[in-house]
């Protein structure tokens, strides 16, 4: 049977200041009392090992780990970090790492020289540790622990109801009647002898299936069956990752469990502690309007990109030159895949952009006008390539960061049609990327409740 990790829910909700997490100018901050044993299974040693056990709720499993510590090669072990943290190799093990240029603020717990529980707002831009818990199990575990254990033993068990009526029409039960073998018919004994002969072969021939087909059954056991989706794991490509909402579209895009990679098209590497997580891969662009085909080939697979790439005082080369160069070349890649699902562009955009050229605009024309050109020859585009292609433009207003004081309250006061918050639109636009099905190819705005919808 699975071991039972039982975690207080204060190890996945407080945020402690730590001290021991290296000489960094910046005061760690720890998910969970560092130093309480209900947040730290294995008495804070890295190296033990809970088994057999699967993650506990909460927690996911970050990375797999292959060293020797297995006990066999069948034995699948786990370093589980909480949901949105991914493997580090530093003291905690578990990092969620910020976006470059981003500060996150905590109210952050600890305690004074007398012992006393104090409160404290601190301010970060380099993320937020967690420890991590290591399990291991074989797939025989996992079935034993889903098949059905059989109950204790009743000295007086309740005798089976005679489906006489639909209720009791006693207070105590009838005793069964045994079928009395003097009244049967001759051919009634027949039928009866030949469906037990028919019942045997059906029971053999599947226990010869079963042994036949056993290794295949247990191949398909012994996928981490508490991982599964519904969904086939994806890959998302993504531009602009170093910006502001690019950056939050690729936070939401790693912590999609229905996406397995997400590759970020780059001019110059991106942080460390981001471009170390699992699922990411970078690849370098010297030059966005010339796409290397052995690139696009490579990553032709994917279920599609988020074009996060733009400027705000309006740029030709930014918002015209360079999405339409790479539609134009992953075009040519894809004619060469015709058995592939539509590729799905998601290009930001922006309320008050304007796709109408010859329109007189009192403010920001340039800017607006040039950026709403580049959607509408994307939207063009789909519309003859529609057998192999699905763009979608998003629209958003005000976009409110998690940096603005009171984000969520500034929001709901302009309403869902002028402002979004920036993790809602960097989660909306992750499922268009893998999703998107009934989606507008235009979408305004996209508030809480389109959020809460996906």
């Amino acid at each position: 049977m699975l071991t039972t990790i039982s975690l207080a829910p204060s190890c996945l909700t407080e945020t402690w200041l730590s001290s021991s997490v290296g000489a960094t100018t910046q005061p760690g901050v720890v998910l969970g009392k560092p130093h309480d044993p209900n947040c730290w299974p294995g008495n804070r040693d890295l190296t033990t090992t809970i088994s057999p056990a699967i993650c506990p709720y909460g927690y996911t499993s970050a990375c797999d780990i292959v060293d020797a510590s297995r006990r066999d090669d069948t034995e699948t072990v786990w370093a589980c970090c909480p949901s949105h943290f991914w493997c580090d190799g530093g003291i905690f093990s578990c990092v969620k790492s910020l976006v470059e240029g981003s500060t996150n603020t905590y109210t952050a717990i600890d305690t004074d020289i007398f012992g006393n529980t104090i409160t404290t707002q601190i301010m970060k831009t380099d993320g937020i540790n967690a420890h991590s818990i290591r399990v291991a199990f074989h797939s025989s575990d996992i079935l034993d622990h889903l098949s059905p254990t059989s109950g204790p033993s009743l000295s007086n068990p309740t005798p089976a109801r005679t489906l006489t009526s639909p209720f009791p029409t006693a207070s105590s039960e009838p005793a069964p009647t045994a079928p009395n073998p003097e009244v049967w018919p001759a051919g009634a004994w027949v039928g009866i002898g030949v469906g037990v002969t028919i019942g045997a072969i059906i029971l053999l021939s599947s226990v010869v299936w079963i042994d036949t087909n056993l290794h295949f059954i247990f191949h398909l056991l012994s996928t981490p069956i508490i991982v599964i989706s519904h969904f086939s794991k994806m890959k998302v490509l993504i531009t602009g990752a170093s910006g502001s909402i690019g950056g939050e579209c690729l936070t939401q895009c790693l912590s999609n469990p229905d996406i397995s990679t997400v590759v970020a098209f780059v001019r110059r590497d991106l942080p460390a502690e981001i471009s170390s997580h699992p699922k990411l891969k970078c690849v370098l662009i010297k030059d966005f309007s010339q796409w290397p085909e052995d690139v696009l080939q490579a990553h032709a697979d994917a279920a599609g990109i988020i074009w996060a790439m733009g400027s705000y005082k309006g740029s030709r080369t930014a918002d015209l030159e360079y999405p339409l160069a790479f539609l134009e070349s992953m075009a040519r890649v894809l004619e060469t895949k015709p058995t592939r699902s539509q590729f799905r562009y998601v290009h930001l955009g922006g309320m008050f952009t304007c796709h109408d050229q010859e329109k007189k605009l009192w403010f920001l024309e340039y800017p607006r006008k040039i950026r709403g050109l580049g959607e509408a020859k994307a939207l063009e585009f789909g519309d003859s390539h529609d057998d192999t292609w699905r763009i979608f433009i998003a629209r958003p207003g005000g976009v409110a960061t998690r940096e603005m004081m009171g984000s969520r309250t500034i929001a709901s006061i302009l309403g869902e049609n002028w402002c979004v918050r920036i993790e809602e639109l960097g989660a909306f636009m992750a499922y268009l990327a893998i999703h998107g099905e009934g989606e507008s190819s235009v979408i305004e705005n996209m508030g809480d409740e389109r959020v809460d919808e996906v």
